[in-house]
């Protein structure tokens, strides 16, 4: 997940054509989800503390498992 919050970083300031929809494509893998739930992802993502980040990166699951898990533990802690 991390690698493709940065992933889409550097292809938007590459001016990677296709828009957010290209970006997320090629940095996920997979079909975009609506780009307000992205840059919601991204918000809880920096909020939350450094731990949990951690916890969430070591836990090594797949992107939608581990949204879901920082949904929950932002939620909590937010």
């Amino acid at each position: 997940m991390v690698a493709g919050f940065r992933e889409m970083q550097r292809l938007k300031k590459a001016k990677f054509p296709g828009g957010f929809e290209g970006r997320f494509e090629r940095a996920f893998s997979q079909k975009p989800p609506r780009r307000s739930i992205y840059h919601d992802q991204i918000k809880k993502w920096n909020l939350v503390e450094q731990s949990v980040r951690d916890a969430a990166t070591a836990a090594k699951r797949n992107s939608a498992l581990m949204i879901t898990h920082l949904n929950h533990i932002a939620t909590l802690t937010l």
